[in-house]
């Protein structure tokens, strides 16, 4: 789960018949994660997981941050949608240039 200082494991996003994305520049499993609190006004309609309808509510939570290839990106996606225990996980997709493409050209 990605609540309450806990991080959500490979083997719980892509369980052994799916398989891992491939690895890229001899790196596998490359992520961060960082402490922080979480806010938000939940409104009414909604369900929360936790907190109420109307009130404001604020919880320690762990933000990953991670590349994924645009091979995998949508099985990722689904797979957050579908372990996730919020109704609106906070997910962000940033494309992302490889930095040294902007020094070196491209072989």
């Amino acid at each position: 789960r990605l609540h309450h200082g806990r991080c959500l494991t490979h083997q719980k996003a892509f369980p052994p018949a799916a398989p891992l994305p491939a690895q890229r520049n001899g790196y596998r499993r490359s992520f961060r994660y960082f402490p922080v609190k979480g806010t938000w006004k939940t409104e009414e309609g909604s369900h929360p997981f936790i907190g109420k309808v109307g009130e404001i509510s604020v919880e320690d939570e762990v933000r990953l941050e991670f590349v994924v290839g645009k091979e995998d990106l949508e099985r990722v996606l689904e797979t957050i949608d579908r372990i996730h225990p919020y109704e609106e996980p906070a997910v962000d997709v940033v494309p992302q240039i490889g930095w040294r493409s902007l020094i070196r050209p491209s072989p």
